[in-house]
């Protein structure tokens, strides 16, 4: 199903998303499927419509409803990427118009122009993944790490140094400094979800040994597989032989 593919320029992955909790992560991406193939265009989102479409929980009351949509403006006005060029470095803030008319019921919505290539026309270079899919992910962890992994899916590895895993995930201090609690209460609950989606996915610390440490972790290294074609296998015809006694 086309509507349910998020499919963007590599570059959106340099957004940092730490910030965002698990259901803003949802909308964030959902959104993007509606701006897809739209320009700079603004496009009206029918609150209700949408919430159906995107499978997104409506049992959230208006007072309960506002004060979300407030957070996500404050977190979603903050997703900003810098561009550098050989002359210039630009920050750009990912979307130029964000409104909720929660009387009308409506969000009105559209992108920057120098994000614009992000979502349109997109030929090369590009991570997609099933919207579906992500959305079965209950971890926030998990839920950052699923398109970062989607955009190496044609070579099936991706390292990530520790510090910048540390970054990408908005992990506490309580973590990076203990790499046990990192790895026992972050990586390997994400990993266990996302093995669902990553056929035979494994995580392996690459070591090194410094002054004040051996076996001190640089980076971590994500591998998984192509997933198996499934074989039909035929049906086994049973024939009953009746004796002619």
């Amino acid at each position: 199903n086309e509507k349910d593919i998020v499919k963007y320029s590599n570059e959106l992955n340099r957004l940092n998303m730490s910030d965002l909790k698990e259901k803003e992560l949802e909308l964030f991406y959902a959104i993007c499927c509606q701006l897809k193939n739209r320009g700079t265009d603004e496009i009206v989102i029918d609150i209700t419509d949408f919430k159906k479409a995107f499978n997104i929980s409506n049992k959230i009351d208006k007072k309960r409803f506002k004060e979300y949509i407030k957070s996500v403006h404050k977190k979603f006005g903050e997703l900003k990427h810098t561009i550098e060029t050989e002359n210039e470095i630009i920050t750009v803030i990912f979307f130029k118009k964000f409104v909720t008319n929660i009387k009308e019921n409506t969000m009105i919505i559209s992108v920057n122009k120098e994000y614009s290539y992000i979502l349109n026309n997109i030929v090369q270079y590009y991570t997609q993944f099933s919207f579906k899919e992500y959305q079965s992910l209950k971890s926030k962890y998990s839920k950052i790490l699923m398109p970062r992994l989607s955009q190496w899916d044609s070579i099936k590895k991706k390292e990530f140094k520790k510090e910048e895993l540390f970054e990408i995930l908005g992990v506490s201090e309580n973590y990076r400094s203990k790499i046990v609690n990192f790895n026992n209460y972050v990586l390997k609950p994400a990993i266990t979800e996302l093995k669902n989606i990553f056929y035979d996915l494994k995580v392996k610390p690459i070591k090194k040994s410094t002054k004040s440490s051996k076996n001190e972790i640089k980076s971590y290294l994500f591998t998984w597989a192509e997933k198996p074609k499934e074989i039909e296998v035929a049906e086994e015809v049973k024939t009953l032989e009746i004796s002619k006694k």
